[in-house]
C-alpha cells in the first residue's frame, strides 16, 4: 500500500479534481493551477472531472468503504459533486475543512484501487468579506440579519432565532426604524469570513434630518473600515410602483456610491420569490443598478409553522448560499474613496444649506426693503401733504396818511373814521378848541359822526386811506406733522440704502457659494459618476411635503413651506438643465434565470453611453445655469 499525498504548494491552487471509479473508486489526481499534476491509484473505471471555479472550495467529503474505498461525494462552497463509485461498504464519518482554513488536498493510500482516503486543510489568513446592508425603513434589512445568523448557525425553521440586541427606537414601527445606529455582525463558515453592517433605514417618520444623518452615519461608518466587498440594497418585493421613498434611498446611496463600488451593489427582494415579486419590474430604474438580484420570502419570521412557510424557509437559506458566495468572489477592495467622498459630500451639503440660509436671508431683506420703499412712499406722500403747513390770508386796512388840506379828526376814534374830512374852518393845532363848536360835525357839543365830546376833536393834514395786505399764519400740527414726515423718509431712506448693501453682499457671497458647489460637483463626479445634486434637492423637497402633508402646527407648516420654496427655486434650473440635455444615460442589464427557485443572476453591464468627461460637463453646465438663473431671477 502506497501514501501519496496530493497537495497545492505555496501560492499554486487546486483547479480541477478527477475521480476514475467504477463498482470501487479507482484513483484520484488533482490538476494545479501551475499545470502540475499529482495522482495515486489505478487507471480503472470511468473518469470524471470536477472543475473548481474562482473562490470555490472543498468543504468536505463523504466516504463508504470496507477494505477498499467504495464511493466518495465531494462538497464544495459551490455545490455538491457525485456520489463516485458503487454502494458498497459502509458509510464512514464525514471529513470536514475545520472554519477558518482551507482545502489543500488529500493523503491517499492507493494500489490499483484506492483505500482511504484524508481530507487536508490548512490555517489560511482569509480576508474578511465587509457587506453594507442599505435599504428603507420597514423593508427588511435587520430581518436579512436575522435571516444570516440561522444560516451560520444551522438552525432549522423550528429551532430559528432572532437577534434581540438590535438598537430599536422606543416607539418603534413599521415607519420607524429599528436600527438606530450602523451595527456589525461577524460570521464565518466554510464559504470564507463576513462581516454583516447593518445601517439605519431612511425615509422613516424622522424625516429629512434624519436622513441627513443616518447617511453622515454611514458614510462615517465605511471611511473608518479598511475594506468593503459588496453593498446590498434590500427592497421589500411586494412594492409594485417604483414610489417616492424607495427613490430616495437609491438616490441618496448613487449620491455617495464610489465609481468603483458601483459594479459591487446586490439587490435582496425580500418578502417574496421569484414568482411574485412586484418590485423586481423596477429594477432597471435603480440607480445603481445592482449586478444581481435576489428572491428571499422572511415572512416566515411573522407566520405560524406550516409546510409553506418551511418550504420558505429552506429556499430562503439556499438563495443565502448563493448570495454569500457571490459576495466572496467579489473579494474586498479599499474604501478610502468613501473618504473622500465623505469631506467633499460634507462641505457640498455645508455650501447647500448656506446657500439655503442665504436665499431665506435674500427673501427676508427684499420684503423688508419693499416694506421700506411702501413706507417711505407714505411718508413722502405725508411730506406732500403737509409740505404746506402755512396759511395766507388777504386782509384790507384803513390807514392815515398825509395831504395837503387838514380834516377833523377824534383822538379816541381817528383809527376808525374821519369826522369831518376837508374842514373849512381855520386850522388850529389845539384839541378842543372852541373854533370846533362851529365845524359841520359838531351839533350841542357832541360829534354826529363818532359821538364824542367835543373836547377830544383836532384838526390834521391827514386823510384815510383803505390797504390791502396779505398776511401768512403758520399751522403749528401741520408744521408738526411734515417735520416728523420728512425726518421719517430720510430715516427709511438709509434704512433702504443699509438693506440694499446687506442684499449685495450676500449675492456676493451666494456667487462665491455658487462657484464652490460648482467646483464640489466636478470632483464629486470625477470619483462618483453617479452623484446627482438635482436630484439629491429633489429628494430634501419629497421629504419636506411629506413632513408639510402630517404636520399640524401652523407656524410649522409655513416654515416648511418656506424651505420647500427656496430648495425648489435652487432645484428649478438643475431640473431643466438636465432635461435639455437628455439626463444621465441609463445603465442596461440583461437577466436570465438559471431555474425557478435561484435568483437571477447572469448578467451583462452595458457601460453609460457618456463619457466621465460628458458626465462632470453636464454637472458644470447644470451649476452654472443654476447660478445663473440666480443671477437672472435675483438681479446677481
Amino acid at each position: 500500500m502506497v501514501h501519496t499525498t496530493l497537495q497545492a504548494h505555496n501560492d499554486d491552487r487546486i483547479t480541477e479534481i478527477i475521480i476514475r471509479a467504477g463498482q470501487l473508486v479507482d484513483s484520484i489526481q488533482l490538476k494545479m493551477f501551475s499545470g502540475n499534476i499529482m495522482k495515486a491509484g489505478g487507471n480503472g473505471g470511468r473518469q470524471k472531472k470536477i472543475v473548481l471555479k474562482n473562490n470555490e472550495h472543498v468543504t468536505q467529503i463523504e466516504t463508504r468503504g470496507g477494505d477498499y474505498l467504495d464511493q466518495i461525494t465531494i462538497h464544495t462552497t459551490r455545490k455538491v459533486y457525485g456520489p463516485f463509485g458503487g454502494k458498497g461498504g459502509k458509510q464512514l464519518e464525514p471529513q470536514v475543512v475545520p472554519v477558518g482554513s482551507i482545502f489543500s488536498g488529500f493523503i491517499v493510500d492507493a494500489t490499483h484501487y484506492v483505500k482511504r482516503v484524508e481530507l487536508l486543510s490548512e490555517n489560511k489568513n482569509t480576508p474578511c468579506n465587509t457587506v453594507v446592508i442599505l435599504g428603507r425603513t420597514g423593508d427588511g434589512k435587520s430581518t436579512l440579519v436575522d435571516m444570516l445568523k440561522n444560516y451560520f448557525e444551522n438552525k432549522s425553521f423550528h429551532d430559528k432565532v432572532q437577534i434581540k440586541n438590535k438598537p430599536e427606537y422606543n416607539n418603534g414601527g413599521q415607519r420607524t426604524s429599528k436600527t438606530n445606529a450602523c451595527t456589525t455582525y461577524d460570521f464565518a463558515n466554510h464559504i470564507g469570513k463576513f462581516q454583516f453592517i447593518d445601517t439605519p433605514g431612511m425615509s422613516d417618520t424622522g424625516g429629512v434630518e434624519r436622513d441627513n444623518a443616518n447617511v453622515s452615519m454611514i458614510l462615517e461608518k465605511l471611511t473608518n473600515i479598511p475594506s468593503l466587498t459588496a453593498i446590498i440594497m434590500v427592497v421589500n418585493g411586494t412594492n409594485a410602483r417604483y414610489t417616492n421613498e424607495q427613490q430616495n434611498v437609491f438616490t441618496r446611496i448613487h449620491n455617495i456610491l464610489p465609481n468603483v463600488f458601483q459594479k459591487r451593489v446586490l439587490c435582496v427582494f425580500t418578502m417574496c420569490d421569484e414568482h411574485n415579486s412586484a418590485a423586481a419590474e423596477n429594477v432597471n430604474f435603480f440607480k445603481p443598478v445592482p449586478i444581481c438580484h435576489y428572491f428571499m420570502d422572511n415572512s416566515f419570521f411573522l407566520r405560524n409553522s406550516s409546510t409553506q412557510a418551511e418550504e420558505a424557509w429552506e429556499k430562503s437559506l439556499g438563495v443565502l448560499r448563493l448570495l454569500l458566495e457571490d459576495i466572496q468572489d467579489l473579494g474586498p477592495r479599499g474604501t478610502i474613496a468613501f473618504s473622500e467622498i465623505r469631506e467633499k459630500h460634507n462641505e457640498l451639503r455645508g455650501n447647500i444649506a448656506q446657500v439655503s440660509l442665504e436665499i431665506d436671508r435674500m427673501q427676508k431683506l427684499e420684503t423688508a426693503i419693499k416694506k421700506a420703499i411702501l413706507q417711505k412712499s407714505q411718508s413722502q406722500s405725508d411730506e406732500d401733504l403737509y409740505r404746506n403747513f402755512t396759511s395766507t390770508s388777504t386782509v384790507k386796512s384803513v390807514v392815515l396818511q398825509d395831504c395837503a388840506r387838514h380834516s377833523t379828526f377824534c383822538s379816541k376814534c381817528i383809527g376808525t373814521v374821519t369826522c369831518h374830512e376837508n374842514c373849512g374852518l381855520k386850522e388850529t393845532t389845539t384839541v378842543g378848541d372852541a373854533v370846533f363848536l362851529n365845524c359841520w360835525c359838531i351839533d350841542a357839543k357832541k360829534c354826529k359822526v363818532c359821538q364824542c365830546d367835543v373836547s377830544t376833536h383836532f384838526h390834521a393834514k391827514k386823510e384815510r386811506v383803505e390797504k390791502v395786505e396779505t398776511v401768512q399764519t403758520i399751522l403749528a400740527e401741520a408744521q408738526k406733522n411734515y417735520n416728523h414726515a420728512k425726518e421719517k423718509s430720510k430715516q427709511l431712506t438709509s434704512q433702504s440704502d443699509l438693506l440694499q448693501r446687506d442684499l449685495d453682499s450676500i449675492r456676493i457671497e451666494m456667487k462665491n457659494k455658487y462657484a464652490d458647489i460648482e467646483r464640489l460637483c466636478v470632483e464629486m463626479t470625477s470619483i462618483c459618476h453617479g452623484y446627482n445634486l438635482s436630484g439629491e434637492i429633489k429628494c430634501i423637497i419629497e421629504e419636506l411635503e411629506r413632513q408639510h402633508e402630517t404636520e399640524r402646527d401652523l407656524n410649522m407648516q409655513q416654515e416648511i413651506r418656506l424651505r420647500i420654496n427656496t430648495m425648489n427655486e435652487m432645484n428649478k434650473r438643475l431640473v431643466e438643465q438636465n432635461e435639455q440635455q437628455g439626463g444621465y444615460t441609463s445603465t442596461k442589464r440583461v437577466v436570465s434565470n438559471i431555474s425557478s427557485n435561484k435568483r437571477k443572476s447572469e448578467h451583462e453591464i452595458v457601460e453609460p453611453r457618456d463619457s466621465v468627461e460628458q458626465v462632470v460637463g453636464q454637472v458644470v453646465a447644470a451649476g452654472l445655469s443654476l447660478f445663473s438663473s440666480y443671477k437672472k431671477y435675483k438681479g446677481l
